[in-house]
């Protein structure tokens, strides 16, 4: 027989765990950061955009912003990739897909990489993430 969850009820459980796992994250020092990266005001990713940061302020978890006009070119994208990478505070990195028609995805995936496969974040990472099974580079 099929069970009916309750959305609301999975979604305050998966909160309150998540508010435990960054406290214990914290209470070891690492104070867990996620970058956010977009390009262009596509109203879409404006609206997740503003979900995301509210979730991750609901669990104690640092949101730093980043926000590109659309036509900005590649360079300036991967300045900024470059930037998140060198910043030891931040853990984690969402940046929003698709991305303009002028850049080149597996660039800026490929320099997103560089960092994000490291000891440093995956301690951090994995610590918060395993916990509701999300796959991460």
């Amino acid at each position: 027989m099929a069970q009916i969850l309750d959305g609301k009820a999975v979604a305050a459980a998966l909160t309150e765990r998540l508010k435990e796992d960054v406290q214990r994250l914290k209470d070891r020092g690492v104070s867990p950061c996620l970058a956010i990266v977009r390009m262009g005001e596509r109203g879409d990713d404006l609206a997740y955009e503003r979900g995301a940061t509210k979730r991750a302020a609901a669990v104690g978890l640092e949101v730093k912003q980043f926000a590109l006009p659309a036509e900005a070119p590649q360079d300036e994208l991967l300045e900024v990739i470059a930037r998140i990478n060198a910043d030891a505070s931040i853990h984690g990195c969402l940046i929003f897909m698709p991305l303009p028609k002028h850049i080149d995805e597996a660039a800026v995936r490929a320099a997103l990489g560089e960092a994000f496969g490291s000891v440093r974040t995956g301690r951090a990472s994995a610590l918060l993430l395993d916990r509701i099974k999300v796959d991460y580079y």
